[in-house]
């Protein structure tokens, strides 16, 4: 699942208050709250629907994207660290 500030949510209008409430382990081994809402996302021309995390304890400097509801989708994830990128591929993107 992915984790992202909940700032976030404020900053876009995402009603929180009775979002479920669900904890985490972060990198470190710490607990961190969060609250889940599923929502419709475009990525590109891919849209789906995700379950996204938001939290005021995510200190960590970004946010998270998570395998679940998010990289799953893609058949392909490339990291090209030097340009800062992130390329996401489908069969249906690789087959037009």
């Amino acid at each position: 699942m992915s984790i992202v500030d909940q700032a976030l949510a404020e900053a876009l209008g995402i009603p929180l208050l009775h979002a479920r409430t669900q904890r985490f382990v972060v990198g470190d081994g710490r607990f961190i709250h969060g609250r889940v809402v599923t929502l419709p996302l475009q990525v590109g021309p891919f849209r789906f629907r995700a379950s996204l995390a938001f939290s005021s304890e995510l200190k960590v400097g970004f946010n998270l994207l998570g395998r679940r509801d998010f990289f799953e989708r893609f058949d392909e994830v490339a990291f090209q660290e030097k340009r800062r990128q992130v390329v996401l591929r489908s069969r249906e993107e690789s087959s037009a």
